[in-house]
């Protein structure tokens, strides 16, 4: 990975640059906005420490889900229609690591987003929830946001792969909203759902947080959550991986960026 780490800065600062405009700026602070506003006060008046629980870490990793998800799904395709990607084929760096710091830097991108979320809920909680073990907290939010990372760089070749267009993530942002216990508990959602969602790293890292918040569980549930969520974050690197290699292979075979 050293060799590529000059590719991989030069890439997110492209990208970076990218997102500093009015509208890549403006559109998730809206959105996180109205979301916070929201929870928040549906929360605020709820005085449930679980609830609490979620959201603080929840309604933040929502808004880089949202955005994140989409902005990365629609990374690859970009470069094609752009006229780019033909020339990414032909370096050394491979496509995985330039559309990984892309990704990286689309995260990256949202830290303001996130930090106004927690402003208004902790406005209309009125405090922040208290913590039971920091460095559980801090393991399982990275992991939290490692899960949103993970999950949403696999849709940038399956987008590719698929021919995705206009409206494409419509469904699929709702139902990650769903399955990925940002909000709630994935153990309130009906039996089929809940075993959807616990293919996904947050669902597992977001229990980490609740445990790490209010101390229930044993260090033995903490380290299972959080060793769960990185064998997934895992799982879904390597099936990036392999998408991307598919889509590298499409390309070459064919010696078309034409829609597939």
């Amino acid at each position: 990975m050293r060799m590529y780490m000059r590719a991989v800065r030069a890439a997110f600062r492209q990208q970076w640059r990218e997102q500093l405009t009015l509208q890549g700026t403006l559109a998730p602070l809206l959105s996180a906005t109205a979301l916070a506003i929201g929870v928040g006060w549906i929360v605020g008046r709820s005085e449930n420490p679980a609830a609490l629980s979620h959201v603080f870490v929840g309604v933040p990793l929502m808004g880089l889900w949202q955005m994140g998800v989409f902005r990365t799904g629609w990374v690859l395709e970009s470069e094609r229609f752009q006229g780019t990607l033909d020339l990414m084929l032909t370096t050394r760096t491979p496509v995985y690591v330039v559309v990984f710091a892309k990704t990286l830097a689309i995260m990256a991108s949202q830290a303001v987003t996130a930090g106004l979320a927690l402003v208004i809920l902790f406005a209309f909680a009125g405090e922040f929830v208290s913590v039971d073990s920091v460095p559980y907290l801090f393991a399982s939010s990275l992991l939290a946001i490692g899960g949103v990372v993970a999950c949403s760089f696999v849709f940038a070749p399956f987008v590719f792969l698929v021919g995705g267009r206009g409206g494409f993530f419509n469904a699929i942002m709702p139902l990650g909203t769903v399955l990925s216990g940002f909000l709630y508990p994935t153990g309130l959602l009906p039996p089929v759902f809940e075993a959807m969602a616990r293919l996904l790293p947050t669902s597992w890292a977001m229990e980490g947080v609740v445990r790490a918040t209010r101390g229930s569980g044993t260090s033995v549930d903490l380290a299972t959550d959080l060793a769960v969520a990185g064998v997934l974050i895992c799982a879904y690197l390597a099936l990036a991986a392999v998408l991307f290699r598919k889509a590298e292979e499409r390309v070459r075979i064919s010696g078309s960026l034409a829609v597939f």
